[in-house]
C-alpha cells in the first residue's frame, strides 16, 4: 500500500521523506510508494541487503573502533560511526561546529574505544593535526584518495573500503540467521538511503572506482557522510588482524567456488 493511502501517515511525514531521501530513492520508493525499487546493476549495496542489516542481533563481543567523516561543505554534516563488535551505531551527526570543536569530541571518543579513524582528507587534516599534537593514540588518518591497498583491484583506498563494506552487507544477507557473521546498523532512513544510492563502475583498467561525492550531487544526492564514516570504520575494524578481510572475501566466493581453490590464493 502506497503511503498516500494511509491514513496514519501525514503529507507532512510524506513531504519530509521526499526530501530527506529524493523522491528516485530506492527506500522512498519501497517505503513510502509502495513499489519495487529499480535495482541497477551498478548499485554498490542493494536496497535488500541494507534493509536484512537493520537492527539485527549480532556479536558485540571484541574491539570497539569510531570513525570521523568530516564536512567540508555548509551543506555536509560531521557524522561519528562506531562498532562495538559487529553493531554499527551513529552516535553524533552535525553542521556548522569548528574544527576544534571536531577535534575535541575526537579526543572524548577515543576514552572510549579502541581505535578511531578521521577523515584526512580537506578539512579533516586539520582535526587529525590537533589531535596529534594532543598525542592522542589509536588514531587512524584515513584518505580515500590515497593508494588501495590492494591496487590492483580498485582505483583508490574509498572504493576499497566501500567494497570492504559491501561485502559485509553481502555476507549479511546470506547469513541473517549468524550473530558471527556480518553487521548490523541502526534504523537511519538516511543512513539506508545513502548506502543503497551510490554507484560504482569500472575503470578500463579493471579496477573497481565507486561514484565520487561531485558526481553524486549532479545527480540530486548528497553527500554519503553517514554510509562513508560506516565504511571508515568497518575498515579499521577488519585491519585489527589483517586478515579479517581476506577471511571475508574467502567466505563470500566459497559458497560458489571450492574452499580448497579459494584458500590457495589467499595472501596470508
Amino acid at each position: 500500500m502506497s503511503a498516500y493511502e494511509c491514513e496514519r501517515i501525514s503529507l507532512d511525514q510524506i513531504a519530509r521523506d521526499a526530501l530527506d531521501l529524493g523522491e528516485a530513492s530506492p527506500l522512498f520508493t519501497t517505503m513510502t510508494l509502495g513499489e519495487f525499487p529499480d535495482v541497477a546493476d551498478d548499485t554498490l549495496i542493494p536496497l535488500s541487503w541494507a534493509e536484512a542489516a537493520v537492527d539485527r542481533n549480532v556479536s558485540v563481543e571484541g574491539s570497539s573502533v569510531a570513525a570521523c567523516d568530516v564536512a567540508r561543505f555548509g551543506s555536509d554534516s560531521t557524522v561519528f560511526a562506531r562498532f562495538d563488535g559487529r553493531k554499527a551505531s551513529i552516535p553524533t551527526v552535525y553542521s556548522g561546529k569548528d574544527l576544534m570543536q571536531t577535534a575535541g569530541r575526537v579526543v572524548q571518543l577515543r576514552k572510549d574505544v579502541d581505535r578511531i579513524a578521521i577523515d584526512d582528507a580537506g578539512l579533516g587534516g586539520g582535526v587529525t593535526d590537533r589531535c596529534r599534537e594532543l598525542s592522542v593514540s589509536g588514531l587512524r588518518p584515513l584518505n580515500a584518495g590515497s593508494k588501495a591497498k590492494h591496487s590492483d583491484e580498485f582505483a583508490d583506498l574509498g572504493s576499497e573500503m566501500a567494497w570492504n563494506l559491501r561485502r559485509a552487507f553481502e555476507e549479511t544477507y546470506l547469513n541473517r540467521d549468524d550473530p558471527d557473521l556480518g553487521l548490523s546498523i541502526p534504523d537511519d532512513k538516511r543512513l539506508v538511503h545513502e548506502l543503497t544510492s551510490r554507484k560504482y563502475d569500472y575503470r578500463s583498467d579493471g579496477r573497481i572506482k565507486i561514484e565520487s561525492k561531485s558526481d553524486m550531487r549532479r545527480r540530486g544526492e548528497r553527500s554519503p557522510d553517514r554510509a562513508d564514516a560506516l565504511a571508515m570504520a568497518w575498515w579499521i575494524r577488519a585491519r585489527r588482524s589483517g586478515m579479517d578481510s581476506e577471511i571475508l572475501r574467502a567466505n563470500l566466493e566459497a559458497v560458489h567456488r571450492g574452499p580448497g581453490e579459494i584458500i590457495a590464493t589467499m595472501d596470508f
